[in-house]
């Protein structure tokens, strides 16, 4: 695998959704990594949601306990890193 310093910068991506953020170490780190290498970033969306789940099936209390721990630790840990000339929505 390629070291993460030897990757090119990416000169056109402008919006990254990130979607099923759980705040893990390699999330942040993966938010970072972006941070540096896409120079034309505009946009951040985090989406902690689980998007496995079937339509109309309900979600459970521990899935929903989850997705709220999730944004908050990128409100904490996320939001202060990302520069402000980067948009950043946590949904």
């Amino acid at each position: 695998m390629r070291d993460k310093a030897d990757c090119p910068s990416h000169h056109h991506l402008k919006v990254v959704e990130i979607a099923g953020y759980r705040g893990n170490t390699w999330s942040v780190e993966h938010v970072v990594h972006l941070i540096k290498k896409a120079v034309s970033l505009e946009k951040i969306v985090i989406d902690p949601r689980n998007l496995c789940f079937l339509p109309g099936r309900d979600r459970d209390v521990k899935e929903i306990d989850a997705e709220a721990k999730a944004r908050d630790h990128a409100m904490q840990h996320l939001k202060g890193i990302v520069p402000s000339t980067i948009e950043f929505v946590c949904l």
